[in-house]
């Protein structure tokens, strides 16, 4: 009997002591310490760079350190108005389509860390980022040059004043209308200093909030091979550039890759080296808007084939793929707003019957609380989500 209630003792002290040592080590000073400085490590990962992220915040006015070569009387003023300006469209527009999308992505357990594919982009970084902040990789496509980045370090207070003002003017119809027009984009770029999407991109980049720590030049060859090498500031002939960023909270560096090209079916065929890039881009969230209808012809039929083919889950508006195309045992739809006819910039026959009727059936889920597309000024907005099943 004594025996017995020895080992059970020895059983009793055994767990006391295995338990007593399962217990989480307190954090020390020390501790604490480590965990801090990893954090900063991790942190000063995104090094900005040098000559890019200085322009894309000077251009967006949020450079801390005013240069001796830019107005500052001036310049305090810009940044004050743009600031203003770009808290109005963070409330009634970004953010609810931050919200909207995020809900959307979250209910059809759809990653949001996918690549996104964004044709007939123009240099519109800002709504793309708002539907998908959390994305690893950018493809935009545009027939919108590249263009190039000034020295600004070697431009006066008159040429830097210009040149802030000229960026901030090709952007005006993003910020009332949510879309570049493009009449009023060619003839920015053909007769302004801002010759290209390279510094809209850039402004956007910085603009929503992330470090540009590398600007490149990008070219594929006839077979499709990549090759990288650093941008230049000053005239260049780049078709292609990539943009490296990150979130200095977030501490993941993230690109952008921006292709000047044709996509319509003529475009594809005789670019060959545009015809691989297309083939190889991964399967992608994607994104279409205020893209003048043109995938409801049947000359950028290619175009429409691929992003049906890559599309994870495709948000659009009705100047996207018109909703007979799709493959209705590959995808399903969620439609939003309300759905009319195309404004009259644009022929009443691209109105979609089968769009319409499908409004009223149950793939409709909501209105929307935001404006973006065409119908601006009514407020008449439609988005549709296809996801793949």
């Amino acid at each position: 009997m004594n025996l017995r209630i020895y080992f059970i003792a020895i059983i009793v002290f055994l767990f006391i002591v295995a338990s007593c040592n399962s217990e989480p080590k307190k954090k020390t000073a020390s501790t604490i310490s480590i965990n801090r400085m990893e954090s900063d490590q991790k942190k000063s990962d995104l090094i900005p760079d040098k000559v890019y992220d200085k322009f894309a915040k000077i251009v967006c006015g949020k450079i801390e350190k005013i240069p001796t070569n830019i107005d500052a009387v001036y310049y305090d003023s810009f940044a004050k108005k743009l600031n203003q300006k770009l808290i109005e469209i963070d409330k009634v527009r970004l953010n609810p389509i931050s919200k909207w999308n995020a809900d959307a992505l979250k209910r059809n357990s759809t990653s949001d860390t996918t690549p996104v594919f964004y044709p007939f982009s123009g240099g519109d970084f800002l709504h793309l980022n708002s539907l998908y902040p959390n994305a690893n990789h950018y493809i935009m496509m545009a027939k919108e040059s590249v263009g190039s980045i000034p020295d600004f370090d070697a431009m006066d207070k008159s040429e830097t004043k210009s040149y802030i003002l000229a960026v901030d003017n090709i952007l005006r119809d993003v910020y009332d209308k949510s879309y570049f027009i493009t009449k009023n984009m060619t003839k920015d770029i053909n007769s302004t200093l801002v010759n290209g999407m390279l510094p809209v991109l850039l402004w956007s980049v910085s603009q929503t909030g992330h470090i540009v720590t590398k600007v490149e030049e990008l070219s594929v060859d006839e077979f499709g091979n990549k090759t990288y090498k650093p941008f230049q500031v000053g005239e260049s002939k780049a078709t292609a550039v990539r943009i490296t960023f990150g979130d200095p909270n977030v501490r993941i560096e993230k690109t952008l890759t921006y292709y000047s090209c044709d996509i319509s079916d003529a475009g594809i065929e005789q670019n060959r080296s545009l015809e691989l890039t297309l083939k190889k881009i991964p399967p992608s969230n994607c994104f279409v808007k205020s893209a003048s209808y043109l995938m409801h012809y049947e000359t950028f039929s290619k175009i429409r084939n691929i992003v049906m083919e890559k599309a994870i889950y495709l948000v659009q508006d009705d100047t996207g793929i018109p909703y007979k195309y799709f493959d209705k045992g590959k995808f399903k739809f969620e439609l939003y707003g309300t759905y009319i006819e195309p404004v009259a910039d644009f022929s009443s026959n691209l109105f979609q019957k089968e769009m319409a009727e499908a409004y009223k059936s149950n793939e409709f889920k909501s209105e929307l609380l935001f404006s973006l597309g065409y119908h601006w000024q009514t407020k008449n907005q439609n988005q549709m989500i296809a996801i793949r099943l």
